[in-house]
């Protein structure tokens, strides 16, 4: 299931990499602004894998491990081998594609305001925090997907 997912992203990437990077990037851009903190979404590079997004104090280029996408696909992958239905299967990854794209975008605002409050903070919180996070967001929704299905 990996390596489908693998091979689908690879061989359509700026599809569906960049329709998921670019409505991420604009749900949390639109939010922040929102909150009061001011950016700038350039899209212009989503062929080449990234977009940025630009704060008063910090730039981030947002590529797809920041989306989640990769963290998904695993889930997906774990979703596919459990022994379920096609139904409960299906009820798994929609939900869960749900689940990701809010946590991706929650994940996206939450840097842009440290990088508003503090930008030297952006470097340990992402690199530290952030990526734990996405592993244990992952392993929580299939852990939770199983409870519900063994229920």
């Amino acid at each position: 299931c990996l390596l489908l997912l693998e091979w689908i992203f690879n061989r359509w990437q700026p599809l569906v990499g960049g329709l998921y990077m670019r409505m991420i990037s604009a749900t949390a851009a639109a939010s922040l602004n929102l909150l009061g903190v001011p950016v700038r979404l350039d899209t212009s590079s989503i062929a080449a894998g990234f977009c940025i997004l630009a704060l008063d104090t910090i730039t981030f280029q947002v590529i797809y491990e920041c989306t989640g996408l990769f963290s998904f696909f695993i889930l997906v992958a774990a979703i596919a081998a459990y022994p379920a239905s096609l139904v409960q299967k299906g009820w798994g990854l929609l939900l869960g594609a749900g689940a990701f794209f809010l946590y991706s975008t929650l994940r996206l605002i939450a840097l842009g305001v440290v990088g508003h409050l503090n930008p030297s903070w952006i470097q340990p919180f992402h690199l530290y925090f952030m990526v734990l996070l996405n592993l244990g967001f992952m392993v929580f929704l299939w852990l939770f997907w199983i409870g519900k299905v063994r229920a």
